[in-house]
């Protein structure tokens, strides 16, 4: 398709369900250069999408661009989008054992989130992702996949990143929402949350990822029984009493190595690491602590009892 638009208006009365692009056999392509696809107003009573992709089959280039629509303005299931942009007044791709690379995203006023979908493995790769007027609601998220890699979310409104098994190399900015909800390891890439915890992590590694924390009274960081390793954790609130990494409830042994900890406002109680529950054993070493006491004594006991060797190295065991 070249230089031109479809401009596709269909019914809202009861059992509509028009489709304006639908690709279903294995190898199948459409290809867009300079052209514009608009599916606006209506509601698809089932199937509910507009433009879908079933199978092993692939939609290259292109503006895809909703208006007045009851659900998402594409499915991909099996399929692959690529090097497109794709704008809505909600919800933007649904996401079933898919791909999304090199796109641009954007969704607003969503109450869930922009592209993805929970429990499947789906790749988001090298994509800018955008919520304008999220909700403010923990279902209110950016990308919702298995694997993110390479991309820039910014949500306002809402959180950035949710159930990852694998984070690679993202930029999240977001607000009153957790910036990354990890599911997995993140490595590298950056998150500035504002009004809530910028990075929720399990049993899992965050290696060398710039953590900012702006307004929240609570923590930056949570983590369980995993590894923060390398990273820089900033925390900019107004108040005394701050705390960066907090230990979840119940967990214990997470370990904190190699790590960066700056509080901007200069004041007393400030952790930078601490934990729900008293005695919490943790392992740390060879971290910066600036403008901050380095853990709670009451909530944190050290577990590395190593000393260190004739060249300064500590081992890390558990």
């Amino acid at each position: 398709f070249y230089n031109g638009n479809i401009r596709f208006t269909q019914g809202t009365s009861y059992l509509i369900f028009n489709r304006l692009l639908y690709l279903q056999a294995d190898g199948t392509e459409i290809i867009n250069n300079g052209f514009t696809w608009k599916p606006e107003a209506g509601g698809n009573y089932s199937p509910y999408y507009i433009i879908e992709v079933d199978g092993d089959a692939t939609i290259n280039g292109g503006r895809f661009v909703g208006k007045n629509l009851s659900s998402y303005i594409i499915k991909l299931y099996w399929g692959e989008l690529k090097n497109a942009e794709v704008i809505n007044n909600g919800s933007c791709i649904y996401m079933y054992q898919s791909q999304i690379n090199n796109c641009k995203v954007e969704g607003t006023g969503l109450t869930s989130y922009c592209i993805g979908n929970a429990g499947t493995t789906s790749t988001v790769r090298n994509s800018y992702v955008r919520i304008i007027d999220g909700d403010d609601s923990a279902d209110c998220i950016g990308i919702k996949a298995n694997y993110v890699l390479g991309c820039t979310v910014e949500v306002e409104g809402g959180g950035g990143i949710a159930d990852a098994y694998e984070t690679v190399n993202c930029t999240v900015k977001n607000s009153n929402g957790i910036g990354i909800n990890a599911g997995g390891d993140v490595i590298g890439g950056s998150v500035r949350t504002t009004n809530n915890v910028s990075l929720a992590v399990g049993n899992n590694e965050v290696m060398g990822t710039s953590i900012y924390n702006k307004d929240y009274l609570g923590p930056g960081v949570t983590i369980s029984g995993g590894e923060l390793l390398g990273c820089s954790i900033v925390d900019d609130y107004v108040s005394a009493v701050q705390k960066s990494v907090q230990v979840n409830t119940g967990q214990s042994g997470a370990s904190i190595v190699n790590c960066s900890f700056l509080f901007l406002l200069s004041a007393t109680n400030q952790y930078a690491i601490t934990a729900e529950d008293d005695d919490t054993t943790v392992y740390f070493a060879n971290n910066t602590f600036i403008k901050c006491v380095p853990f709670n004594p009451t909530k944190v006991t050290q577990g590395i009892l190593n000393t260190p060797d004739a060249q300064g190295n500590i081992s890390v065991t558990y």
